[in-house]
């Protein structure tokens, strides 16, 4: 190997080196601690009154919530 023109008798190696780190971040701000958890609400269609069952005596109700979205916008 040494007869060929440019080339070493020793292949140089070169060493991996690692990225750079990063700085962690924080999961909250300093002092704020952890956050309360909001109170969980059903929505509306885990009732029957969202798959329209409703009481049978419960007419006036069911017409008031039935009403187009534009009424009552006036």
């Amino acid at each position: 190997m040494s007869d060929l023109p440019g080339r070493a008798d020793r292949t140089t190696y070169r060493r991996p080196t690692a990225p750079p780190r990063r700085p962690r971040r924080r999961a909250t701000s300093p002092g704020t601690g952890a956050v309360e958890p909001t109170p969980v609400e059903p929505a509306p269609d885990d009732s029957d009154v969202g798959w329209g069952d409703r009481p049978p005596a419960d007419e006036e109700t069911r017409y008031l919530t039935d009403r187009p979205p534009h009424w009552g916008s006036d």
